[in-house]
């Protein structure tokens, strides 16, 4: 990925949440909303599961792996609930794998799908919950891309270091590393 990116974890909803709007007119999009009153259905909820330690690239950003859940919601009313919401399963799930959102990231990697009763108390809708993660890197950089980028590396051996032993150092090339 050369030198990752900044993202925020806001840029990061809002550009899947975009997504989602843009991939599927017919949802209606939230994140951390609840069904404490009506919700005009298919309806789609995107909460932040968790956040993992990821690879450190040697840029002093934190490297995550961000777990997301996606939870689809159906009025159980709607005709054929049960297909719909399957079908609208798999073409969510399909949409994620694979997608940045438009963000300076790994693409998302699906983790699962599954039936949910994320509110139970709310028995008026279908619910499935959708489970993806994305590798990002938070904050800035500590490489600006300035500067010189070096066109040949010279190795030597200690004690035979320094500007006085220059004439001894091997440049390193694609081959193998200079021996004894």
């Amino acid at each position: 990925m050369g030198n990752p990116q900044e993202i925020s974890m806001q840029a990061a909803h809002e550009a899947i949440q975009e997504g989602l709007r843009q991939a599927f007119p017919v949802l209606s999009v939230m994140a951390y909303e609840s069904l404490k009153e009506r919700v005009a259905c298919p309806a789609a909820f995107l909460n932040l599961a968790a956040l993992e330690p990821g690879d450190d690239v040697g840029t002093e950003q934190l490297a995550v792996r961000i777990r997301w859940e996606l939870h689809l919601v159906m009025h159980f009313k709607a005709a054929n609930v049960n297909l719909e919401i399957c079908a609208l399963v798999g073409a969510v799930s399909k949409w994620l794998h694979g997608n940045r959102f438009g963000l300076p990231a790994h693409p998302a990697e699906f983790v699962g799908a599954y039936p949910d009763e994320w509110k139970p108390e709310q028995r008026a809708y279908e619910e499935w919950r959708i489970e993806f993660e994305q590798r990002v890197y938070l904050g800035a950089s500590a490489w600006t891309d300035e500067g010189v980028i070096p066109q040949t590396v010279l190795v030597s051996w200690s004690p035979r270091v320094g500007v006085d032993y220059k004439p001894e150092y091997t440049e390193v090339t694609d081959a193998e590393l200079p021996t004894v």
